[in-house]
């Protein structure tokens, strides 16, 4: 191959590569569409797979292609390898178009949308358009099959001009070697293009198309709500360290709205989801978890729908099943899940986890992953999730100290067997000490991360200072001053001297989750960060 052919197929595959990556990147950036479903999500990595798979394969065979031709057609040189290569990419281009036809999504039609209960999808002039376009041309196909094969050898044998010496007279040997070269281009192009552009049109087009139809259409729009106005709420994030601050007015506005339609009404899986939601908002929660149950029938794999349905399950005091959700959402968390919704699934989950017998250790081990999740993933730091973590190395700390025997109640608090400073006794065993400090240092993170967490932390460690008897996980640490200055309460003496001797907690007032929230509800709006 000489040098003019080893420019133009340098220029030609460059350019082709350019415009190929340029497409696949701008198709990877779909995931941070605001209407994207955990399913579309898929179909959109299978269509990248497909597309990558296909674009390896046509610069392979341009790449095969070039080189025959110039080895074939070595008295033309780089003008035989640039013809040979513009025929196949015209080829492909001719089958790329039929592919499109015939992997363009067919939209029901009215008679069977009625009976399939989906009216909100819209048949276009596009879809009619197709349809006769593919008929036709299938129709022609089979019945023209001898013809379209002579005149297939015709424009073989003018195309194939283009790669003999224009100086000499064409040999009837040579016409017939460049015709033999050109029909197999011609036909392994157009069939590469065509299957690629189908299977690629398939898997990326369906989800545009309806996401296409959700913006102009759907329920939704009986009640005057307009995609943005929809997207207020869809976008509201939730979960159990924020459950018991209220929605904004403008939520709220529009979640009434919503709660207008019925179940009738609704026919997507989006929808159940979206009219669940709304009616969570409204702590209308028998409603929103029929919706959520129809919704999670027809799409179990999203993780913010999953979050949903678990907060919902949550606060209709069906933990059991709101922690079999919360596992469910963790489980379907993958590199494309939004960051705030990686947040608030673990620090959910931890939330619900500590509540179960043994559930520190699981948050322990969550609370690590998290962290390594931050680096890679870049997810947001979470001052609800360091206090989860804060409490269950309490927790743990209490279960060792239990299971030493130096664990004391004396009714006005509760802690080590210790007169005095107990950080003496636990310098001396290792597995007290690790948890002492993990608590420490989570506390301390989550002050740093807001300052607000300060007094939740300070209900959590003091005895005497909170209603719930439940709020005890940082307990344990009560007569620890190292603790206490990084929470921002006096020495331990000095509370004792100050506070009367009690031989009983007083009766719980609230529930523990509402207690532990309300701290710092006030702080969460202005921040955008979580209470415990």
């Amino acid at each position: 191959m000489d040098k003019s052919a080893v420019i133009a197929v340098f220029i030609f595959l460059a350019g082709s590569a350019v415009i190929i990556v340029g497409t696949l990147q701008w198709l990877a950036r779909v995931d941070r569409h605001a209407l994207l479903r955990a399913e579309e999500k898929i179909q959109n990595k299978d269509a990248l797979v497909i597309g990558a798979f296909f674009t390896l394969v046509l610069l392979l065979a341009y790449c095969v292609t070039g080189a025959a031709a110039a080895m074939q057609f070595s008295q033309r040189g780089g003008a035989a390898v640039l013809v040979s290569l513009t025929w196949a990419l015209a080829s492909a281009c001719v089958g790329g178009g039929f592919g499109f036809l015939l992997g363009h999504p067919r939209r029901l039609t009215d008679e069977k949308t009625d009976r399939a209960g989906l009216s909100g999808l819209l048949r276009t002039g596009l879809d009619d358009m197709v349809d006769w376009l593919v008929k036709g041309l299938t129709t022609v196909l089979l019945v023209q099959s001898g013809p379209i094969l002579i005149h297939l050898h015709t424009v073989a044998e003018h195309l194939g001009q283009g790669l003999l010496d224009p100086a000499s007279p064409a040999k009837d040997s040579e016409i017939a070697r460049a015709t033999a070269f050109v029909e197999p281009v011609i036909v392994c192009f157009t069939l590469l293009g065509a299957l690629a552009t189908c299977l690629v049109t398939r898997t990326y087009l369906t989800g545009a198309l309806s996401r296409a139809d959700r913006t102009t259409s759907g329920a939704f729009g009986r009640v005057g709500l307009d995609l943005g106005e929809t997207l207020i709420l869809s976008n509201a994030q939730r979960s159990l360290a924020t459950n018991t601050v209220e929605p904004t007015a403008e939520v709220r506005r529009v979640a009434e709205k919503l709660s207008a339609l019925s179940l009738a009404d609704l026919h997507t899986a989006q929808e159940f989801a979206t009219w669940a939601k709304a009616k969570s908002m409204l702590k209308q929660y028998a409603e929103a978890l029929t919706g959520y149950e129809k919704a999670v029938a027809a799409c179990d794999c999203d993780p913010d729908l999953l979050l949903d349905y678990a907060v919902a399950l949550h606060e209709a005091k069906r933990q059991a099943e709101a922690l079999a959700r919360f596992e469910s959402a963790y489980d379907h968390l993958s590199r494309s899940t939004a960051p705030e919704t990686r947040k608030n699934i673990f620090k959910s989950l931890t939330f619900e986890l500590l509540y179960r017998p043994g559930g520190f250790e699981r948050v322990i081990k969550l609370s690590a992953d998290y962290e390594r999740d931050r680096e890679t993933l870049g997810a947001p730091v979470s001052g609800g999730l360091l206090v989860n973590v804060a409490c269950a190395w309490g927790q743990k700390f209490e279960w060792l100290a239990e299971s030493k025997g130096l664990l004391d109640d004396d009714g006005k608090t509760f802690g080590l067997k210790s007169e005095g400073d107990p950080m003496q006794l636990i310098q001396q065993d290792t597995d007290l000490l690790q948890a002492y400090q993990a608590a420490r240092k989570a506390a301390e993170q989550a002050i740093v991360v807001d300052p607000g967490w300060k007094r939740q932390l300070q209900l959590l460690t003091q005895r005497s200072a909170k209603k719930d008897p439940d709020l005890n996980d940082l307990e344990v640490f009560e007569r620890f001053d190292d603790f206490r200055q990084v929470i921002g309460l006096p020495p331990f003496s000095q509370t004792a001297a100050a506070t009367p001797a009690t031989t009983e907690r007083p009766a719980p007032e609230k529930p523990a989750e509402q207690v532990a929230t309300e701290s710092g509800a006030q702080n969460a709006e202005r921040t955008g960060e979580e209470t415990h």
